[in-house]
C-alpha cells in the first residue's frame, strides 16, 4: 500500500482547517454585521482593559504550575526564567495550528543541557491538565446551558478513567509493560538520546505516587480557571451581555473546547458557532455572542503578544547556568 506523501498530508491538514473559515463566513452572512460592529464599538474600554490585565495573572499561575512539574522531573529552573519560557510557549501557541507551538518553550531548556524527554514530559503534563479542566467545564456547559443529559459523555469519561485506573494498578503490580519500554526507546532514539531508562523511571514515579506529583499543579489549574472565569465575565460585561456570570464563563469554556478541534485556524468558526449555540440557549442574540467570541480570539492573539514582549524584553544576555537535574 502506497504511503501518503508529506505534501499530500500538508494539503489535507490545511484543507481541514478551511472548514472553520468556511463556517465563520457562513455565520457572518447570517448575522447583522452592522449591529455587531455597533456593539463592539460601544464596549466598555475599562472593563475590556481589566480583562487583558487579568491575563497576566493567568500567565503567572500557569508558569508556577509548570515550574512544579519541572521540579518533579528533576529540572530546577528559577521562577523568573520559567515565566519567560511559558510566555514563549504562549507566543508559539498563538502562531501555530492547535496551539502546538506551546512546546516551543522546551527548546531553550534542551539547549541548556536538560534532558529532552523530561522537558517534553513536563510540558505534556501541563497541557493535559489544561485539557482535563477544559473537558470538565465543557461537559458542565452542555448540561447547564443546553440541558444535554450528562450520562453519555460522562459515561465515556468514566470508562476512560476506569481503564486508566486499571492500567495503573496493573503496572504497579506487574511493572511497566514491554510495549511502553519499546515505545520509549524508539521515541528517545529519535531525539538522539539513549535515556529510555530515565524515561521509565519518571513513568514509574508518576504511577507510584500520582497524587503527590499532580495534586498541587491540579489545584493551580483550578485557580487559573477561576481567573479565566473572571476574565470572561469582564469581557461579557464590557459588551453589555446581561446574563448570569457563570453563563458567560461556561459558554467561554465550551466554546474554547470546540476551538481545539483541528478543523479551523485558532478556533475561528468553531468557537464562534459554539458560542452562538451556548449563549443563544439563554437568550443572547447571535450578534452579541459572536462579539463575545471575537473577544476570545483577540485575547488569544494577546497571549501571543504578551509572550513575545515578555520573551523579547526580558531575555538574559548572559550565558545560561549549567542545568541542575535530579
Amino acid at each position: 500500500m502506497s504511503r501518503i506523501s508529506p505534501r499530500a498530508k500538508l494539503l489535507l491538514r490545511w484543507s481541514l482547517r478551511l472548514i472553520g473559515l468556511g463556517l465563520f463566513a457562513w455565520i457572518i452572512s447570517r448575522v447583522d454585521v452592522e449591529s455587531m460592529g455597533e456593539r463592539l464599538s460601544t464596549a466598555d474600554p475599562w472593563l475590556a482593559l481589566w480583562a487583558v490585565l487579568v491575563t497576566v495573572f493567568v500567565l503567572a499561575v500557569k508558569a508556577w504550575r509548570w515550574k512544579l512539574l519541572l521540579k518533579s522531573l528533576g529540572i530546577e529552573v528559577e521562577y523568573r526564567e520559567v515565566l519567560r519560557l511559558y510566555a514563549l510557549g504562549w507566543y508559539g501557541g498563538a502562531i501555530s495550528p492547535g496551539q502546538l507551538g506551546e512546546f516551543f518553550r522546551i527548546i531553550p531548556l534542551i539547549r541548556r543541557g536538560h534532558p529532552a524527554q523530561d522537558a517534553f514530559l513536563s510540558s505534556l503534563l501541563d497541557r493535559l491538565l489544561d485539557l482535563a479542566m477544559l473537558v470538565l467545564l465543557g461537559l458542565v456547559a452542555l448540561y447547564v446551558l443546553l440541558g444535554v443529559p450528562l450520562y453519555w459523555p460522562l459515561g465515556i469519561v468514566l470508562a476512560a478513567l476506569a481503564s486508566a485506573i486499571a492500567m495503573v494498578v496493573w503496572m504497579r503490580t506487574r511493572g511497566a509493560p514491554l510495549f511502553l519500554e519499546r515505545w520509549a526507546t524508539r521515541a528517545l532514539s529519535r531525539l538522539g538520546e539513549d535515556n529510555a531508562e530515565r524515561f521509565r523511571a519518571h513513568l514509574a514515579n508518576l504511577i507510584k505516587r500520582p497524587w503527590s506529583v499532580l495534586t498541587v499543579p491540579a489545584l493551580l489549574s483550578v485557580l487559573a480557571a477561576a481567573i479565566i472565569a473572571l476574565r470572561a465575565v469582564l469581557m461579557g460585561w464590557s459588551l453589555g451581555i446581561d446574563v448570569a456570570w457563570y453563563y458567560l464563563f461556561l459558554a467561554g469554556a465550551g466554546a474554547s473546547l470546540m476551538a481545539i478541534v483541528p478543523i479551523s485556524i485558532q478556533g475561528i468558526g468553531t468557537r464562534d458557532a459554539a458560542m452562538i449555540l451556548l449563549l443563544g440557549a439563554v437568550g443572547v442574540e447571535p450578534e452579541a455572542a459572536l462579539s463575545f467570541s471575537l473577544f476570545f480570539l483577540a485575547l488569544m492573539l494577546m497571549h501571543g503578544l504578551i509572550g513575545w514582549l515578555t520573551w523579547t524584553f526580558t531575555t538574559d544576555k548572559k550565558a545560561p547556568a549549567s542545568p541542575t537535574n535530579g
